[in-house]
């Protein structure tokens, strides 16, 4: 007696630490979760006259016994239709039991496994051919309704998949024969995580506006729909803490969830992700990486290597373009100069140019070259008369270019060269 108590402290104690998780427990879940029918029983269900049960109540002298931490009400047969119209058809009196063991967690429209075991009541005997039917019921209600069923192996075992798709506890009830009574299992609830779908990301650049920063879109699916206004995280890989961390959220309406955010180009991991909520655990989407391009100035990140003849320079001129889009570069009369801009992880570029050399020392002007390579081939070579001028409106592909050298040269050799560059690239970086 004192080891049945104590057993029971432990089950209820298990039974505690759980219910605070999924909400009140239910009034009769430790209680009178049901009765058995005329000689039914079961280990963790409702008994027959003067047999023990688990969270149910026994008839007529019957006893209650241990839970456990995940089982809801043992064998709630009073509100279950499908239960009490099975048990009729039992005739045995050699007392039957059956096991049920589910996943603890499965994603919501996922296939589960559940498995178990039918066996006479305190023996190593199983029964071999029995029909085990699966039974649903809502978290802590008694309507039990018959899912599914399936025959014991030679060894006793069954096994059955379930469609996951809310907040359900599940049980296995076995009918009986003419030899066996009727059994059933202890109820196990199975959490669901929700099903959260990334369908695609996509950039809106920032059109070369006065920004670094380019829109990124994510979109994505959630199942089932959660109230609307539940929050979903977009979610970006950490490769050095090799952990998700939440980025930025948004609102989801129906079914659907849009994010949109302003962020530098980059090249990350991403994934969508709904927090638990109800009976519903975390669900996190499928991940999916992303080159986000965004329009900067080709001088934003400064020169990797400068050179020729003495007395050159190159200076940003962030006065004009704080986006580092403008850029000048002088030499000694007869002289040249050049600079080498790093284009790694870039797609596109465009470039203009104009001779400034009749505003550095008017009355000595002078005719410039300039000069574009793309990883030391040329690409471009044009004279521009004092205050001549290309646009940057050309646009040219630089995918896998490395480096661009750009050079202006003494043409004229009349004065000294004063050039300006102008230049945007669409990167990730």
């Amino acid at each position: 007696m004192k080891k049945h108590l104590a057993t029971l402290a432990s089950g209820l104690t298990a039974t505690a630490l759980l219910f605070p998780l999924l909400g009140p427990l239910p009034a009769n879940a430790t209680k009178t979760a049901g009765t058995a029918n005329a000689g039914g029983s079961s280990d963790l269900g409702t008994s027959g006259a003067g047999d023990s049960a688990g969270l149910g109540t026994a008839r007529a002298g019957g006893s209650t016994g241990p839970g456990a931490a995940r089982d809801t009400a043992g064998a709630r047969d009073a509100g279950g239709s499908a239960g009490r119209a099975s048990a009729g058809t039992a005739a045995g009196s050699v007392r039957a039991a059956v096991s049920l063991t589910t996943p603890p967690v499965g994603a919501y429209g996922s296939n589960a496994r559940f498995s178990g075991t039918a066996w006479r009541y305190g023996t190593q005997t199983k029964l071999a051919g029995a029909t085990i039917v699966l039974q649903r019921a809502p978290h802590g209600k008694a309507t039990w309704i018959n899912l599914t069923s399936a025959r014991t192996t030679a060894t006793g075992t069954f096994a059955m998949g379930v469609t996951l798709s809310g907040g359900y506890d599940y049980r296995a009830y076995y009918a009986g024969s003419t030899t066996y009574t009727s059994a059933v299992s202890a109820a196990k609830f199975v959490f669901v995580s929700w099903k959260v779908i990334l369908d695609g990301l996509s950039t809106t650049d920032n059109a070369q506006s006065n920004s670094n920063n380019g829109t990124l879109n994510a979109k994505g699916r959630v199942y089932p729909a959660p109230p609307t206004g539940t929050t979903v995280w977009l979610q970006k890989y950490d490769p050095v803490s090799k952990k998700w961390k939440d980025f930025t959220s948004g609102k989801v309406s129906g079914n659907t969830i849009a994010i949109k955010t302003d962020i530098r180009g980059n090249v990350s991991t991403w994934r969508l992700s709904v927090p638990s909520r109800n009976y519903y655990f975390t669900g996190s989407s499928n991940s999916k990486q992303f080159a986000h391009y965004v329009w900067r100035g080709l001088f934003s990140r400064g020169a990797v290597a400068v050179g020729g003849t003495e007395g050159g320079s190159f200076h940003v001129w962030a006065d004009q373009d704080p986006l580092g889009g403008i850029a000048l570069a002088r030499s000694e009369r007869g002289g040249l100069f050049w600079a080498e801009i790093r284009t790694t992880g870039c797609l596109t570029v465009e470039i203009g140019m104009h001779n400034y050399s009749n505003q550095q020392r008017p009355g000595q002007p002078t005719d410039m070259r300039f000069v574009i390579r793309q990883d030391g081939e040329l690409f471009r070579s044009v004279v521009l008369k004092p205050g001549g001028d290309i646009s940057g409106g050309q646009l040219r592909p630089i995918g896998g270019i490395q480096r661009i050298r750009l050079e202006i040269q003494d043409a004229g050799h009349t004065g000294e060269p004063l050039g300006e560059w102008r230049s945007s690239v669409l990167c990730s970086n």
